[in-house]
């Protein structure tokens, strides 16, 4: 008597069903939605919209207590020491250096400079970069 493994009729479909499943997954993944771009570009996008919006915030509220400054003390701050703010995150360069704030006026505006040290962490050489520059409405 002759004994045979019984086996279903079909059975590389799983493994074809599987590779077709993820075909798709990848198409869905890296191929344009209705918006024109891929779920790949559509997160990129936001983070970099996230980060910037964080950065403004930040920018924001260094706005503020360089004003509150301004106003208690009829000075601008040199930097993060004098607003009390040096040990908080967000008031370094890449480098680690204490950013510095550089004020001037150009007709009815004050502006300041938020100034990192550049490569040589020593402010006021020639690889200082201006980071960005504020309005202060003061």
């Amino acid at each position: 008597m002759r004994y045979h493994a019984h086996r279903p009729a079909f059975g590389g479909l799983g493994l074809v069903g599987l590779l077709v499943v993820m075909l798709i997954i990848m198409m869905l993944y890296f191929t344009a939605g209705p918006s024109g771009k891929s779920y790949v570009e559509t997160v990129q996008e936001t983070r970099e919209r996230g980060v910037q919006l964080k950065a403004d915030i930040e920018y924001q509220q260094l706005v503020t207590m360089v004003v509150q400054h301004k106003l208690a003390s009829n000075t601008y701050p040199d930097g993060p020491e004098d607003l009390g703010v040096a040990n908080l995150p967000g008031y370094r360069d890449e480098h680690g250096t204490l950013i510095r704030f550089e004020t001037r006026q150009e007709g009815n505006q004050n502006l300041m400079d938020v100034i990192s040290a550049g490569e040589d962490r020593q402010h006021g050489t020639e690889d200082d970069v201006v980071m960005k520059t504020l309005n202060i409405p003061v």
